[in-house]
């Protein structure tokens, strides 16, 4: 009797495992393709002349120093795709050394700004390399949409609401730079609530790890919807982060591909393209 009693409970424990197994396999939809690294680098123009009076001696581009963010591709256009990070991995079209950056690099000392290139560039799921084109950036929210001209992966799905508190999130992203061919650092947390933040002001909390690299995100529902964007982290504990509201992130997306929208307004509804996609 002991033994067929033992026996109910252990089957009973076994299908109720794999029901929770079969619950997370169905309602996590990780979109992996839609992942990217963002990277910035810095290039110094070197001439080197065989005759010093010679000005029209060859030179070239030497890489100085760099950057890395995350993002994910939100659209498609004909010529490629939108994608969406962070505004402070983007923010840095200035290429004027600062003080600190003079000191860390010392071939920054006594250059010209003329001589100074900064250049992005995504990396796909495939991690091919392409170039990228800041089309926007919303320094208050902490936003960028870049467009990548040939990158034709599939984009995110825009949540059609926003994330109530206790409700678990996801990201894929690239802490420190870790990403390779078809494999990226897969994260879960819980959404938290909006917290008014005496610097970064009105951000989204949520609780899951953090680093540099994280930043431009994108923060998914377990339907694999876009709710927001890692905007930053904190310090002292690595597991409390800030991430762009929904309804920013939302409204910074479609108010920047309008001029898409607006170009093909005079077609039929059936045959607009499908350039930012709701879910």
């Amino acid at each position: 009797m002991k033994s067929k009693i033992a026996f109910i409970f252990f089957s009973v424990l076994l299908m109720s495992c794999s029901n929770n197994i079969k619950h997370v396999k169905e309602n996590v939809k990780w979109p992996l393709k839609s992942f990217v690294k963002v990277e910035h680098r810095v290039y110094k123009l070197i001439c080197t002349p065989s005759e010093p009076a010679n000005l029209k001696s060859d030179c070239y581009e030497k890489p100085v120093f760099g950057g890395s963010g995350s993002g994910a591709i939100i659209g498609r256009t004909k010529q490629g795709s939108y994608v969406i990070t962070a505004g402070h991995v983007c923010n840095k079209e200035g290429v004027e050394p600062d003080p600190i950056e003079s000191i860390l690099y010392p071939e920054l000392q006594n250059t010209k700004k003329e001589d100074l290139k900064r250049v992005f560039y995504v990396y796909d799921w495939d991690y091919f390399k392409y170039n990228a084109q800041i089309l926007s950036i919303d320094e208050k929210n902490d936003l960028c949409l870049m467009h990548i001209f040939g990158l034709f992966e599939k984009p995110l799905y825009l949540s059609k609401r926003k994330p109530k508190a206790g409700d678990r999130v996801y990201s894929m992203s690239a802490p420190g730079g870790i990403f390779q061919r078809r494999m990226v650092p897969l994260f879960e947390g819980f959404y938290s609530g909006i917290y008014n933040h005496y610097d970064h002001g009105r951000r989204g909390l949520y609780t899951f790890p953090v680093i540099g690299g994280m930043s431009g995100s994108a923060i998914i529902n377990e339907k694999g919807a876009l709710v927001g964007i890692i905007s930053a982290g904190n310090a002292r504990f690595h597991h409390i982060m800030l991430g762009v509201p929904y309804d920013s992130t939302i409204d910074f997306i479609v108010r920047n591909v309008k001029y898409d929208i607006r170009k093909n307004a005079n077609r039929k509804k059936s045959n607009r393209p499908k350039i930012i996609r709701f879910k």
